[in-house]
C-alpha cells in the first residue's frame, strides 16, 4: 500500500550554529583516501573562495571572473574573490579522483588532474573551514542505520540544511518507535541553526510513493530541492542469472527504475513552476561492481543503468532542472556490505582502499560543495571514489582466498 505523505515527522529547528567537519576518528584514518606519498603539503592547499550556503543560480550567460587552475573560464553563478590556486596532484592517480570524457572516445572517461585538484581543494576547504548548506533543501533515500546515506544526512544537518528523509514505514510499532528515536537522537546531536529533519513515509520500490513524495515536497511542504541523494538499495545475495526472482525485480525497481522516476518527478515539478535557474544536484550511486562478484541478482545492471543518465542529461535537455554527479563508490564498510567486511583488511593489504561510511560520506559531501555544484551545472561530474579498485586483478578470487585463510 502506498504511504500517506501527511504522516511525515518534523523535528524543530535548532538554534546553535555548527558547520560540518569530518569526524575525528574518520579524519585520523585518512579521510581523503590519498596515498601517503601523494599527500600534498598543507601550505599548498588553497580552498576556493565563495559565499557559503548560497543556492545555485545557474545563469549560463554569465562568465566566471577568472580562470580556474589554468583552464578557460567556465560559466558560473558566482565568481571567486581571490585567485584560485589548485591543490597539487602527484603523477600517480589518487585513490579519489575525477574523470572527464575522452576527446578520442566519448564513451570513455579518463583521469582529469585539473578537476581532481579542484575536488580535493573542496575537500580540504570543508575539512578546515566547514561548509554551509543554510537555506538549502535535500532529499535522501536509503538512510538506514549503518548506511552511507545516514552519514550524509548528518553532514547536511551540520551544514544547516533542511533534510527530508524517505523511510519505509511498513514496520511494527516497536520498530517505528526505535526508528523515530534514532533520527531524533541524530537531530539532537548533529542539527545546527535553522536546520530541519523531516521524515517522509515512502516505499522506494513503489512508483506511487515515488511520485507522491515529490508532489508532497513541492505542493504541501512548499520546498524546492537543492540536493537529491537517491541511495535506496536492497541486497540480492545468492542470485545468479538462473535465479532472478521477485526480490531481484523489486531491488532493480528501487535502485534504477524508481530512481529515474524520482528524478523525472523532480524535473517536472521544477519545470511546471518555472524553476529553471536552480538545478538540483543529484548524487548518482554508481559502482565499479559490474558483475565482478556475480551472484548478486540485477545489482550490476541497476548500477550500469544509472550511468546512462549522464548522456540523457544532455540528449533529453533537462540541464536547467537537474545537475548530476556520478559517484562510483568503492568498497565501503556499510551494513549492506557486512558479509564482506571481514576480508576488508586483507583487501587493503593488496592495494585497494576501503572506506568507513563516515569517510565515504565526507567524499560525497565534497561533491555538494558550492564550487562543485557550479561545475556540475555545466557538465555532469564523474567521481571515481573506488580507492584504486583496479589494483586487484581478480577481486572475487582474492576475497575467496582471504575468506579461506580466515
Amino acid at each position: 500500500a502506498a504511504a500517506n505523505p501527511s504522516q511525515s515527522v518534523t523535528f524543530k529547528t535548532k538554534d546553535d550554529p555548527f558547520d560540518f567537519k569530518p569526524q575525528d576518528d574518520a579524519a585520523s584514518d585518512g579521510e581523503s583516501g590519498l596515498e601517503d606519498e601523494d599527500s600534498p603539503d598543507s601550505s599548498e592547499l588553497a580552498p576556493p573562495a565563495g559565499p557559503a550556503g548560497r543556492k545555485l543560480d545557474a545563469s549560463r550567460s554569465v562568465k566566471s571572473s577568472n580562470s580556474l587552475a589554468g583552464e578557460p573560464s567556465r560559466n558560473s553563478s558566482w565568481s571567486f574573490v581571490e585567485e584560485y590556486d589548485s591543490i597539487h596532484v602527484a603523477k600517480s592517480i589518487p585513490h579519489l579522483h575525477l574523470r572527464s570524457t575522452s576527446s578520442v572516445d566519448r564513451t570513455m572517461r579518463v583521469y582529469d588532474a585539473t578537476l581532481t585538484s579542484q575536488y580535493l581543494s573542496c575537500m580540504h576547504s570543508i575539512a578546515t573551514s566547514g561548509v554551509s548548506f543554510a537555506g538549502q533543501v535535500g532529499l535522501v533515500t536509503g538512510a538506514g542505520d549503518g548506511s552511507i546515506g545516514l552519514e550524509i544526512v548528518k553532514a547536511l544537518l551540520q551544514g544547516g540544511a533542511t533534510v527530508i528523509v524517505a523511510t519505509r514505514v511498513k514496520r511494527s510499532e516497536d520498530q517505528l518507535a526505535k526508528l523515530f528515536k534514532m533520527y531524533q537522537d541524530i537531530y539532537q546531536e548533529f542539527g545546527s541553526k535553522e536546520s530541519k529533519l523531516i521524515l517522509e513515509p515512502c516505499n522506494c520500490s513503489s512508483a506511487q510513493d515515488t511520485y507522491a513524495i515529490v508532489n508532497h515536497i513541492y505542493g504541501t511542504l512548499g520546498y524546492d530541492l537543492d540536493f537529491v541523494v537517491p541511495f535506496a538499495a536492497a541486497p540480492e545475495n545468492g542470485r545468479d542469472i538462473s535465479r532472478i526472482d521477485a526480490r531481484s525485480e523489486e531491488a532493480h525497481r528501487m535502485m534504477l527504475t524508481n530512481l529515474v522516476r524520482l528524478l523525472g518527478a523532480v524535473k517536472s515539478a521544477k519545470q511546471e513552476r518555472g524553476i529553471d535557474t536552480r538545478p538540483a544536484m543529484v548524487l548518482l550511486p554508481c559502482s565499479p561492481n559490474h558483475g565482478v562478484f556475480g551472484n548478486d541478482g540485477l545489482y550490476a545492471e541497476s548500477k550500469l543503468g544509472c550511468e546512462s543518465l549522464l548522456n540523457k542529461w544532455e540528449s533529453e535537455g533537462w540541464q536547467d532542472y537537474l545537475s548530476l554527479a556520478a559517484a562510483v563508490i568503492g568498497w565501503t564498510r556499510s551494513r549492506l556490505m557486512f558479509q564482506n567486511n571481514i576480508v576488508a583488511p586483507g583487501v587493503e593489504e593488496k592495494g585497494c582502499r576501503t572506506f568507513h561510511t563516515t569517510e565515504m560520506a565526507f567524499n560525497l559531501v565534497a561533491l555538494l560543495h558550492p564550487y562543485m555544484t557550479t561545475l556540475a551545472a555545466e557538465a555532469p561530474i564523474w567521481a571515481d571514489l573506488t580507492g584504486n579498485w583496479h589494483k586487484i586483478d581478480n577481486l572475487k578470487q582474492a576475497t575467496i582466498d582471504l575468506r579461506s585463510a580466515i
